[in-house]
């Protein structure tokens, strides 16, 4: 990771744990480097499902192009997206780079490629699979259903 992700990845942590209502620690005296690394993963790990999850949406809505209410979704999405814009900028830098921590000894590690090859293009595959498989009915009573999926996931992952 160059020093321009790490920079950003570094204030996204902050910016993200400051929403949460948490102050990033530091290392000190009563905190150690792996209370550190332990807090900065666990602001790391569901932006890689936001990121992921976002972009499975993202294909979804494709299908819906030739939907009446097409640009209802549209909105909804960018909603969604303006709403959890930093988790999905800190997933961005992990699909980038990897995600690389090693604490205590133990190694938690997924490269940019098994993230892109195996994680979000498998998630892309099986919305492509499915969505495939809908006939135009399916796809428009299932509407009001992907609209409100993707208002309760911004709503959760804020």
């Amino acid at each position: 990771m160059d020093k321009k992700d790490i920079d950003r990845k570094d204030q996204l942590v902050r910016e993200i744990l400051a929403d949460w209502g948490e102050a990033l620690l530091e290392v000190g005296e009563d905190i150690s480097v792996r209370d550190v690394l332990k807090q900065e993963l666990r602001v790391a790990t569901p932006t890689l499902r936001i990121f992921i999850t976002v972009k499975t949406f993202e294909e979804r809505a494709e299908y819906y192009r030739s939907h009446g209410n097409y640009e209802e979704l549209k909105e909804k999405l960018a909603e969604a997206k303006n709403t959890l814009n930093k988790q999905i900028e800190l997933g961005s830098i992990f699909m980038r780079n990897g995600l690389h921590y090693k604490i205590d000894g133990e190694t938690i590690e997924m490269s940019s490629e098994r993230l892109n090859n195996e994680s979000l293009a498998g998630a892309l595959n099986n919305v492509k699979a499915e969505m495939d498989s809908q006939t135009e009915d399916d796809l428009n009573s299932e509407f009001s259903s992907l609209l409100k999926g993707i208002e309760m996931f911004a709503e959760v992952y804020n």
